[in-house]
């Protein structure tokens, strides 16, 4: 056999021309897989840019002044991300925005919304600023696009991957805990109730199923000025009154803007809740829903001051309910009770209302008793308005007669101006209740420090303060099928106990209070008196 034979039949080396022709295309198949590598870590960090400013932003929107500046300057100066997978400008550090209309300068594309539904479907969108501050609860913040310039691509024709760009909405998610279920449907719907506006005011709510007027009517709706409970635990009544009446307790926490209502409203709410006044009105025993309250789980609060009255300092037998034979805590009665007398354009702060003090606790608004012939629904500007209520006062309450019956020659230099639980406060300060104090009727005494209590108050714990949450949408319920919407969370003052027979202008089922302000504790894990608020930024889309 020749040489140049043996060469026709060698198959050394054959596979040479197949790869050489199938070289380009395993290059560019590298190259496309290199390239998109990089494309999807550039676009991972673009969105995760996107992500951590919009998260920043959100823990901003508190609704305090000043919020969408510091949720803008969040976005733009609390986070760095460098693109290490994007070559356009040398891998830069991802700015939140940027518009070219402004002279190129870096700015955060940030747009606010009011509402969760308008965040999700990016409409009704506005920027920063003043006007935006109180509104603001959702925020989307758009990082300036990147390009990457490909590496092998290049080979199959595309040498640019276009400008790749991302965008994150987020909002806050926030609970209070530590609070007992309490809630107001708000008393002038239709309108914003800003607890801080109210402060001093006293408002008259009245339980679930009453009508306007408290009278305990058959009225299934849920009216202006009514309360109820957030659902706590597993719903049952023997719960709520727990959680209403005992110092320490598991309880449930709540959005800050929407709840479960409970459809439990047992009478016995009202026995828990007068406990804070130092009021057992209720059997004792084990079993009992409220049995432990005589075990020191009810404590009352510091100052007790109230229309109550007490013979004398035992605490046996039936001496720590509420009686009519005076053999525990009563109220006085007509006319021996504190009763206003009837408003004239002429009275001052000096105006004595009642000419002979018997005996008094703190009182309610003027307007709330029928002796004064003036109605809050006048006095506060909602006379002839639609959802007109008496329901909520004007703050203005008998504070002379006050201060004559049980601080003569001792009176805060703002005595005029000073609202009820700053009075209470006062007491506390001075240590000035009134202890034993005498009435004009009988051997009824007033009691501000508590006798019948047990138990020691939590520090920084006030029995008689409540953080209620406002509900917005109270015309809407029925029953507890459906949510609440929850406006604002106020701290209120425990004016009075609750005690049916009072008369002269007081409804049925009612919980007077006095509105001390918007309920403090903002920012995670921050804690007012009696109440922790968590808040925690989290991802709309």
């Amino acid at each position: 056999m020749t040489r140049w034979g043996s060469l026709v039949r060698n198959q050394d080396g054959a596979v040479a021309p197949t790869v050489a022709m199938s070289l380009f295309a395993l290059i560019a198949a590298g190259g496309i897989a290199f390239d998109y590598a990089r494309l999807a870590a550039l676009d991972t960090e673009l969105q995760q840019a996107a992500d951590q400013a919009a998260l920043a932003a959100a823990t901003q929107l508190d609704g305090s002044d000043g919020s969408t500046t510091r949720a803008v300057a969040a976005a733009q100066k609390l986070l760095s991300n460098e693109t290490r997978f994007a070559n356009d400008s040398g891998g830069i550090a991802v700015a939140t925005g940027e518009d070219g209309s402004k002279g190129g300068k870096a700015f955060a594309r940030v747009t606010f919304y009011t509402t969760k539904a308008n965040a999700e479907a990016d409409s009704s969108g506005y920027g920063a600023g003043t006007a935006a501050d109180a509104t603001a609860k959702f925020v989307k913040v758009e990082v300036t696009g990147r390009e990457a310039v490909y590496a092998f691509t290049p080979i199959v024709g595309a040498f640019r991957s276009g400008i790749i760009d991302a965008a994150a909405t987020a909002g806050m998610g926030s609970a209070i805990c530590k609070v007992p279920p309490l809630m107001i449907c708000n008393p002038k719907p239709g309108t914003t109730f800003d607890p801080d506006s109210y402060k001093g005011v006293g408002i008259q709510v009245t339980g679930h199923g009453n009508d306007k007027s408290g009278t305990g009517a058959a009225n299934v709706a849920w009216g202006p000025g009514d309360f109820g409970f957030l659902d706590v635990g597993a719903g049952s009544n023997a719960e709520l009154v727990q959680a209403l009446a005992f110092q320490d307790l598991n309880l449930d926490c709540y959005q800050t803007d929407t709840g479960q209502v409970t459809t439990g409203n047992p009478q016995a709410l009202y026995d828990a809740i007068n406990t804070r006044f130092d009021l057992y009105d209720f059997a004792g025993g084990k079993g009992t829903t409220l049995g432990d309250c005589f075990n020191g789980k009810c404590p009352a609060a510091l100052n007790t001051v109230k229309d109550v009255f007490k013979d004398d300092t035992t605490t046996t037998g039936n001496s720590c309910k509420i009686t009519t034979n005076n053999q525990g805590w009563y109220l006085l009665s007509p006319p021996n009770d504190f009763a206003p007398i009837a408003y004239d354009p002429g009275q001052t702060d000096d105006t004595r209302l009642d000419t002979v003090i018997k005996g008094m606790g703190l009182p309610k608004d003027n307007c709330h008793y029928l002796s004064y012939s003036r109605s809050c629904a006048n006095v506060n500007g909602t006379l002839g308005k639609a959802n007109e209520t008496n329901k909520i006062g004007d703050g203005k309450w008998a504070r002379k007669d006050y201060f004559d019956t049980y601080h003569p020659s001792l009176v805060p230099t703002n005595w005029k101006t000073i609202t009820r639980y700053e009075t209470y406060l006062w007491e506390l300060t001075n240590k000035n209740m009134p202890y034993g104090s005498a009435t004009t009727v009988g051997n009824a005494k007033q009691y501000g420090k508590p006798l019948c209590s047990s138990g020691t108050i939590t520090p920084g714990t006030d029995r008689r303060v409540l953080s209620v949450a406002v509900v917005e949408n109270c015309s809407a319920l029925s029953g507890s099928s459906r949510k609440v919407t929850i406006g604002a969370w106020a701290d209120m003052f425990l004016v009075e106990p609750t005690i049916e027979g009072r008369g002269n202008g007081s409804l049925k089922d009612s919980i007077y209070m006095e509105v001390i302000g918007k309920t403090k504790g903002t920012g995670t894990a921050s804690q007012t008196a009696q109440t922790v608020r968590r808040d925690v930024p989290y991802l709309v889309r």
